[in-house]
């Protein structure tokens, strides 16, 4: 007896997995790979379903997460001090300085001198916005950006680089 268990997308017709199971002694092997295949199934159909929730958001101009945040289109440019070319990524700011309180739901303390919920922050390092961006993606369901495992070091990865770079392989 031959088994075919074949995924295809609904809307682009887009084969996902097929796979053919002939019955023999490896079949409890098979069924593990098929379990194995199933998740793998749901996660993709999550990402897919995230996915186009975000590119409904963008094609109506609303923001990612933020009501009030500015779309920034990002592209190649030539610095006066550099020699070659820097890529900037597309990004997504806020409208507004970010309020203590904006802060302390996410990072859980208030580090300003002077306070009030209303208030901008201040006296924050760069790599405290950086884990505060990180804890805001993590929020709203989005891949954090920055790598901060070498900021002792004053090291930053960010992870858009690296995506970036998978996707042309």
């Amino acid at each position: 007896m031959n088994l075919k268990l074949k995924i295809i997308d609904k809307e682009s017709q887009l084969k996902l997995l097929e796979i053919s199971l002939k019955e023999d002694k490896n079949l409890l092997e098979d069924k593990k790979i098929i379990e194995e295949y199933s998740i793998k199934k749901r996660k993709l159909e999550k990402e897919i379903y995230n996915f186009e929730k975000i590119i409904k958001k963008i094609k109506s101009g609303k923001s990612l997460y933020m009501e009030n945040s500015i779309y920034v289109e990002g592209g190649k440019y030539k610095p006066s001090f550099a020699n070659e070319e820097k890529e900037v990524f597309d990004i997504e700011v806020c409208k507004y300085p970010t309020t203590q309180k904006m802060w302390l739901e996410i990072m859980e303390s208030n580090p300003s001198q002077f306070k009030g919920d209303k208030k901008a922050l201040e006296t924050v390092s760069w790599w405290e916005a950086l884990e505060y961006c990180n804890k805001l993606s993590k929020k709203y369901g989005l891949k954090t950006v920055y790598d901060l495992s070498r900021s002792s070091q004053g090291i930053l990865n960010d992870k858009r680089i690296e995506w970036k770079n998978s996707l042309s392989k």
